[in-house]
């Protein structure tokens, strides 16, 4: 989005639509989550920010998210690489989101809506599609994974961007969205209902700007903030909870008033300054990178991440917080008596700690993007041509030109977009079974690191 001066407007948005979802349970140890889709999936971010939140909030729980996304796919390619790219991994649960490309963007060119029988091509992309997204969901129920399905993402046709425009896209995808419902209840499955509230959100950035949206410049791909919409939308589905711990303490009288995902003991308390120890249960939500804000879209850390530290009896003035003797702040009693969210404050142990763990995940997810751009090409580029990859060699590249011919027709800088991706496979390739065995390294890293530990709390009268 091109600024973040529309917050309180998209707060009240988000907390006052979309009250419908269905829940479903939440991730538990040893599950095994496939995300299946397209660009967007491939591209990872939102679920990529839902394992974040897993990883810091349930540290103990083991659970592999695999990105089975294919840039450019649609539901009848899921369905010819479910076996080998999909249920090879065994899902405990399948996360389903398709219909950006089904709908097929090209039957809605401005200059194509005279074109004799277009309405017709319309609708027989989207009969083709509800036909093999039912298909998808009976092979994957059949193959004893639970479904989770959820509507696509917007296309942005209101924006006023330089980027062309194909009106009557988003039209589809809406009724892709309301397909994907009665698919749901037909066979009592979960739904994560994107469309709805982006559009909502949306449409409400551009009361304001005619330039502004929550999706890219090319009006199909979410960026930063659109895919963090998305991951809230979807913890939000899963009743995850909002509590990372919470410590209450009656300094005065040594009373543990409130202890939740935390173990507190040691208290001690003297006319100046209270101290305690405390091992919390689950670690805060990183912030992503220095110049986003959580909050920017909905009320993030509010609804899921709060690391509330609450010392009542304390006398009346200016204190000074430390942890594992780091200076994390300066609070009045009042601030402390009310509660102070910790998870806010990117100073404190259990923050550096939580940064950290997205480091190696970021470290992780860039091993699982080498990964998955090879299957990219192998599904997405050279498809029925991969028997000839069996073996890269010198003639590699000039199997691949001819592979090319297919996509004879397209723009300059798609062409070059697959030539890139064919040299970055070329490297990939070569080494998968060393970026698998890395990638499974790093995996068992962060199962390591994001253990919470035992931290010294000292509160102190500032004279």
């Amino acid at each position: 989005m091109k600024n973040m001066k529309y917050a309180p407007f998209l707060v009240c948005l988000i907390l006052f639509t979309n009250k419908t979802l269905s829940q479903f349970h939440l991730f538990k140890d040893n599950d095994r989550v496939c995300f299946i889709g397209n660009s967007i999936t491939m591209n990872g971010r939102f679920h990529n920010y839902i394992e974040l939140f897993y990883v810091t909030r349930f540290p103990d729980r083991k659970i592999k998210f695999y990105n089975c996304g294919i840039s450019g796919d649609v539901a009848n390619g899921i369905l010819r690489r479910m076996d080998s790219d999909i249920l090879v991994h065994q899902p405990t649960w399948s996360v389903v989101m398709v219909g950006m490309n089904d709908v097929n963007r090209s039957l809605y060119d401005k200059a194509r809506q005279v074109e004799p029988g277009i309405q017709k091509q319309q609708q027989d992309a989207l009969n083709r599609y509800f036909k093999d997204l039912d298909s998808i969901v009976r092979i994957l129920i059949k193959a004893g994974s639970k479904v989770i399905l959820q509507t696509p993402s917007i296309y942005d046709q209101t924006a006023d961007l330089l980027s062309n425009n194909a009106p009557g896209v988003n039209n589809a995808l809406k009724r892709c969205a309301g397909y994907i419902k009665k698919l749901a209840a037909r066979f009592k499955l979960p739904v994560v209902d994107y469309w709805t509230i982006m559009n909502t959100v949306n449409a409400g950035v551009q009361k304001l700007d005619k330039k502004a949206t929550i999706i890219g410049a090319d009006r199909v791909h979410p960026g930063i903030e659109g895919h963090f919409l998305m991951a809230g939308e979807f913890l939000k589905s899963q009743h995850v909870p909002a509590s990372v711990a919470y410590i209450s303490i009656d300094a005065k009288n040594h009373k543990i008033k409130e202890a939740l995902q935390s173990n507190i003991s040691d208290i001690r308390y003297n006319h100046s300054s209270v101290s305690f120890k405390c091992r919390e249960t689950s670690l805060p939500y990183p912030l992503l990178s220095g110049d986003f804000n959580p909050d920017s879209l909905f009320s993030f850390t509010e609804k899921f991440n709060k690391e509330i530290l609450q010392i009542k009896s304390l006398k009346k003035g200016t204190y000074i917080l430390k942890i594992d003797s780091v200076v994390a702040g300066t609070y009045s009693e009042r601030d402390l008596n009310t509660g102070i969210n910790l998870a806010k404050n990117y100073l404190t142990p259990q923050n550096q700690q939580a940064a950290s763990v997205l480091r190696f995940l970021d470290q992780y997810w860039e091993l699982e993007r080498r990964l998955r751009q090879i299957k990219y090409v192998e599904y997405g580029l050279l498809g029925s041509d991969i028997h000839l990859y069996r073996n890269l060699d010198d003639n590699s590249e000039k199997l691949f030109t001819k592979s090319l011919e297919r996509f004879k027709g397209q723009p300059r800088e798609y062409i070059d977009y697959y030539k890139k991706n064919f040299d970055e496979y070329m490297t990939n390739k070569k080494m998968e079974k060393d970026l698998q065995k890395k990638s499974d390294e790093k995996f068992k890293e962060i199962q390591l690191n994001n253990k919470p530990v035992i931290h010294s709390f000292e509160v102190e009268w500032e004279q």
